[in-house]
Protein backbone atom coordinates (compact mmCIF):
# COMPACT_ATOMS: atom_id res chain seq x y z
CA UNK A 1 0.00 0.00 0.00
CA UNK A 2 1.34 3.46 -1.38
CA UNK A 3 -0.16 6.32 0.45
CA UNK A 4 0.58 10.08 -1.39
CA UNK A 5 2.32 12.38 0.83
CA UNK A 6 0.60 14.76 2.68
CA UNK A 7 3.44 16.94 3.86
CA UNK A 8 6.58 18.01 1.51
CA UNK A 9 9.41 16.38 3.85
CA UNK A 10 7.20 13.64 2.95
CA UNK A 11 9.00 12.99 -0.20
CA UNK A 12 12.58 13.56 1.07
CA UNK A 13 14.96 11.27 -0.42
CA UNK A 14 16.04 10.85 2.71
CA UNK A 15 12.50 10.38 4.59
CA UNK A 16 11.66 7.46 1.73
CA UNK A 17 14.79 5.81 2.21
CA UNK A 18 14.43 5.87 6.03
CA UNK A 19 11.12 3.98 5.19
CA UNK A 20 12.46 1.43 3.26
CA UNK A 21 15.33 1.09 5.80
CA UNK A 22 12.71 0.69 8.43
CA UNK A 23 11.63 -2.44 6.29
CA UNK A 24 14.73 -3.86 5.87
CA UNK A 25 15.43 -3.63 9.17
CA UNK A 26 12.37 -5.58 9.94
CA UNK A 27 13.75 -8.23 7.37
CA UNK A 28 17.18 -8.37 9.29
CA UNK A 29 15.54 -9.03 12.36
CA UNK A 30 13.69 -11.37 11.56
CA UNK A 31 16.56 -13.08 10.01
CA UNK A 32 18.21 -13.22 13.10
CA UNK A 33 18.42 -16.44 15.78
CA UNK A 34 16.08 -15.37 18.58
CA UNK A 35 18.41 -14.63 21.49
CA UNK A 36 20.35 -12.01 18.92
CA UNK A 37 16.68 -10.67 17.93
CA UNK A 38 15.64 -10.41 21.34
CA UNK A 39 18.43 -8.28 22.08
CA UNK A 40 18.74 -5.96 19.14
CA UNK A 41 15.33 -5.33 18.14
CA UNK A 42 14.44 -2.60 20.34
CA UNK A 43 17.61 -0.53 20.36
CA UNK A 44 17.20 -1.12 16.69
CA UNK A 45 13.97 0.13 15.98
CA UNK A 46 14.59 3.13 18.38
CA UNK A 47 17.37 4.50 16.45
CA UNK A 48 15.29 4.22 13.34
CA UNK A 49 12.55 5.90 14.86
CA UNK A 50 14.79 8.64 15.47
CA UNK A 51 16.41 8.52 12.11
CA UNK A 52 12.64 9.14 10.90
CA UNK A 53 12.05 11.64 13.27
CA UNK A 54 15.17 13.61 13.21
CA UNK A 55 14.27 14.22 9.21
CA UNK A 56 10.78 14.95 9.76
CA UNK A 57 11.86 17.43 12.58
CA UNK A 58 14.44 19.04 10.64
CA UNK A 59 12.59 19.73 7.26
CA UNK A 60 8.98 20.05 9.57
CA UNK A 61 6.42 23.45 7.50
CA UNK A 62 6.15 25.89 9.48
CA UNK A 63 2.68 28.22 9.40
CA UNK A 64 3.73 31.54 7.70
CA UNK A 65 5.68 34.21 9.64
CA UNK A 66 7.30 31.63 11.72
CA UNK A 67 10.73 29.92 11.35
CA UNK A 68 13.00 27.52 12.75
CA UNK A 69 16.25 28.80 14.69
CA UNK A 70 19.06 27.45 13.39
CA UNK A 71 19.96 25.60 16.77
CA UNK A 72 16.69 23.44 16.59
CA UNK A 73 16.87 22.43 13.25
CA UNK A 74 20.19 21.01 14.08
CA UNK A 75 19.08 19.41 16.78
CA UNK A 76 16.74 17.41 15.09
CA UNK A 77 19.46 16.71 12.29
CA UNK A 78 21.76 15.17 15.29
CA UNK A 79 19.07 12.94 16.44
CA UNK A 80 18.93 11.65 12.98
CA UNK A 81 22.82 11.02 12.66
CA UNK A 82 23.02 9.28 16.36
CA UNK A 83 20.61 6.98 15.29
CA UNK A 84 22.37 6.35 12.21
CA UNK A 85 25.59 5.65 13.88
CA UNK A 86 23.99 3.26 16.18
CA UNK A 87 22.39 1.69 13.14
CA UNK A 88 25.49 1.23 11.22
CA UNK A 89 27.58 0.02 14.64
CA UNK A 90 24.93 -2.67 15.21
CA UNK A 91 24.62 -4.04 12.09
CA UNK A 92 27.90 -3.91 11.20
CA UNK A 93 28.81 -5.94 14.14
CA UNK A 94 26.36 -8.29 12.71
CA UNK A 95 27.65 -8.41 9.16
CA UNK A 96 31.12 -9.30 10.47
CA UNK A 97 29.93 -12.20 13.15
CA UNK A 98 28.25 -13.29 9.97
CA UNK A 99 24.75 -13.14 12.45
CA UNK A 100 21.30 -12.71 10.20
CA UNK A 101 20.95 -12.39 6.45
CA UNK A 102 23.81 -10.44 5.12
CA UNK A 103 22.29 -9.04 1.45
CA UNK A 104 19.76 -7.58 3.70
CA UNK A 105 22.46 -5.85 6.10
CA UNK A 106 24.77 -4.70 3.05
CA UNK A 107 21.53 -3.47 1.81
CA UNK A 108 20.72 -1.55 5.21
CA UNK A 109 23.95 -0.22 5.35
CA UNK A 110 23.70 1.19 2.11
CA UNK A 111 20.64 3.18 2.66
CA UNK A 112 22.05 4.31 6.09
CA UNK A 113 25.14 5.58 4.40
CA UNK A 114 22.88 7.36 1.26
CA UNK A 115 20.24 8.79 4.49
CA UNK A 116 23.46 10.49 5.84
CA UNK A 117 24.37 11.46 2.35
CA UNK A 118 21.66 13.23 2.17
CA UNK A 119 20.94 14.62 5.57
CA UNK A 120 24.62 16.19 5.12
CA UNK A 121 23.93 17.51 1.77
CA UNK A 122 20.61 19.39 3.10
CA UNK A 123 19.84 23.36 3.12
CA UNK A 124 21.88 23.30 6.07
CA UNK A 125 24.86 20.67 7.88
CA UNK A 126 25.15 20.27 11.38
CA UNK A 127 28.88 21.50 11.40
CA UNK A 128 26.85 24.81 10.05
CA UNK A 129 25.91 25.79 13.67
CA UNK A 130 29.12 24.79 15.69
Amino acid sequence: MHLEPVYPWESLPEHLAAQEYSRCLGRILASLPRRHARKAARPLAIAAVRIAAGITGANVDLPPGYEMPVEERAMFRQESLEGLDYSRQALRRFHKRRIGDRAQIRSALELLDQIERWINAGPMKVEDVH
